[in-house]
């Protein structure tokens, strides 16, 4: 178990590496450039 001091604002499913993950830390990032840029979906 981990502490944590957050809130989830949205939830839902990343389709495409350019999709948007909004507000982490106050900025909007996409998938790509928040987790690396070689992603390959499905994430799974």
């Amino acid at each position: 178990v981990s502490p944590l001091d957050g809130i989830i604002l949205r939830f839902g499913e990343l389709k495409e590496p350019g999709d948007m993950i909004e507000q982490v830390k106050g900025f909007s990032y996409s998938a790509s450039s928040l987790v690396g840029t070689n992603l390959s979906f499905p994430l799974l």
